[in-house]
């Protein structure tokens, strides 16, 4: 076998292969190729590739970014074609907004055209897949457009036409919505099992006077103080008229100290009364405490006595009065910050215990702890004055038909 080719050119590993049995050169081929594309592609001299005018028809100067060669050797201006297509695309929006569409919708969602997502959506009845929502259009915006909903797992694919905010609960929901539908169907369940219904309704509910036991009982049960005074003006209860023997919660009125009426009401400071302990059974409608109120406050209206009604919300249980101002209680602020103690039990502890103001020793020598010094929101309601009160402003009870209990006698 020869080394070298008939150009001396010497056979290595890199520079011949075999062909038809024939080792070759592949230096010669290589210029063997040269030469066939010379022969037949010959080179463009300057003069013709580039011709003598230097600028287009619109002023424009020919360089190599502007140039753009065609086949037949002309040449066109790069900065004309470019203004020619968006004059074209000004002039045709609805064409270039279809366009646009399209392939965004083909790209993400496999869907060719605007007819086929139509379809799509005619095929869910014009709705909503998931709310059945109707009233929503495509174009720009959120709430009330429509959304092409798709596994953001599978590009170029769809599941559906939602409304925005279908489509993006769907989106924060859809990793965990074997959680949400477990945490949906344990509450739903725990909502029927309850004999409420969730808005109370007037005409199923009573408000009146209680035994002072059965309002001891519930705000050791439901309330967060666990106790409360000896004595009440008012004590009013919730019942439902089909069981007119369970009481579902309580109003538990009683005189407040002086320096609290004469600082809310110094016109009469014997005529006002606060709301020292309101309690509603857990498992009835939120409204049903603001339903107590007003027709606790209705009964005391019937007692001339009273001009004034006083109640507090306590900082330190985060309660706002919330449920006061619903039934247009005056909201007078916060009061000055005061020790707020607890026993061992964690029940409130007041300082106040009859005639008597218990010291700090005095409060730990009972084994109480402070737990800090609390604001409480401040809500007065004044009440219509009755007309025929007595000359020095005192009122008898039982010239008006009362026992001081808000029952009749």
């Amino acid at each position: 076998m020869d080394k070298y080719c008939r150009h001396g050119h010497e056979y290595t590993p890199e520079n011949s292969y075999v062909h038809n049995g024939v080792v070759q050169c592949k230096e010669c081929r290589r210029v063997n190729r040269n030469k066939s594309y010379r022969k037949y592609h010959p080179p463009v001299s300057p003069e013709i590739r580039w011709p003598k005018h230097e600028y287009c028809n619109r002023g424009h100067l020919f360089t190599d970014e502007t140039r753009i060669l065609k086949k037949d050797g002309g040449s066109t201006c790069r900065i004309c074609n470019n203004e020619k297509q968006k004059e074209w695309a000004h002039q045709h929006p609805e064409y270039m907004y279809k366009t646009r569409i399209e392939s965004q919708m083909w790209f993400r969602y496999g869907i060719r055209s605007l007819e086929e997502r139509d379809v799509i959506l005619a095929s869910q009845g014009n709705a909503c897949a998931i709310c059945g929502r109707m009233d929503c259009h495509w174009g720009k915006g959120f709430t009330n457009v429509w959304h092409i909903d798709h596994d953001p797992t599978k590009p170029g694919t769809h599941r559906g036409i939602l409304c925005g905010f279908c489509n993006t609960s769907l989106g924060r929901l859809e990793k965990n919505i074997i959680s949400v539908n477990d945490y949906l169907s344990k509450h739903q369940q725990k909502n029927n099992e309850s004999r409420y219904d969730d808005a109370l309704r007037k005409k199923d509910y009573e408000v009146r006077t209680v035994p002072l036991t059965i309002c001891q009982e519930k705000v050791v049960k439901y309330h967060y103080a666990k106790s409360g005074s000896n004595t009440a003006t008012f004590r009013h209860g919730l019942f439902l008229k089909t069981e007119p023997n369970k009481c579902l919660g309580i109003a538990w009125w009683i005189p407040p100290t002086k320096s609290a009426a004469l600082a809310n009401y110094p016109d009469n400071w014997k005529a006002v009364l606060v709301l020292s302990r309101l309690v509603i059974d857990p498992d009835i409608p939120k409204n049903a405490a603001s339903f107590l109120i007003m027709q606790s406050v209705k009964l005391i209206k019937q007692d001339p006595r009273w001009e004034c009604l006083l109640t507090y919300a306590d900082e330190w249980q985060k309660h706002s009065g919330a449920i006061y101002k619903a039934t247009n209680w005056i909201y007078c602020g916060k009061t000055i910050p005061e020790a707020t103690w607890l026993d061992k039990d964690g029940h409130m502890v007041a300082r106040k215990a009859g005639p008597h103001t218990r010291t700090k020793d005095e409060m730990l020598a009972l084994g109480c702890t402070m737990i800090g010094r609390y604001s409480r929101h401040r809500f007065k309601m004044v009440l219509p004055k009755h007309k025929g009160n007595s000359p020095n402003g005192t009122l008898n009870s039982k010239d008006h038909g009362y026992n001081g209990m808000g029952e009749t006698i």
